[in-house]
């Protein structure tokens, strides 16, 4: 019995310690780890503006936002190239500060450019029918200045 309790002390030790890992380096926390799917994370570059790209798709019936997080500093200026790489109409909005590209037809990309908000979490998704709740969804996430 000693030695049972000794092994999942353990494991338990081995949790922790990964999760301070994930944690120090982003992958987990407040919205990182991101529920909404397997999409890839980009983090911004900090030299006062980023130009980053945004793939919409919806292929084998996967429905995602590559990447599902993105972060930026407060203050800094943001331009994302949004592409529909899907068989259908997509958009792309991030209500919480009024961005948003029309709706695109497959092929079809749209610049958006703004300035980072006050450091916070934002979700953005694709507004279309339930494309948001089939895991067109994603995070930005603004450290601060």
């Amino acid at each position: 019995m000693v030695s049972m309790t000794k092994a999942i002390g353990g494991i338990v030790v081995i949790v922790i310690i990964i999760a301070a890992i994930a944690l120090a380096y982003g992958k987990i926390g407040s919205q990182g780890g991101s529920p909404y799917g397997s999409g890839s994370t980009t983090v911004a570059s900090a030299s006062g503006s980023t130009s980053l790209s945004v793939q919409l798709s919806n292929a084998d019936g996967a429905y995602v936002i590559t990447p599902n997080v993105i972060a930026v500093k407060a203050g800094e200026s943001v331009t994302i190239n949004v592409t529909n790489d899907g068989t259908m109409v997509h958009s792309f909005v991030i209500p919480d500060i009024s961005v948003s590209v029309p709706d695109l037809s497959p092929g079809q990309s749209a610049v958006l450019t703004f300035t980072a908000p006050a450091a916070g979490n934002y979700t953005y998704y694709c507004p279309i029918d339930s494309h948001k709740t089939l895991g067109m969804v994603g995070t930005l996430v603004v450290t601060g200045s």
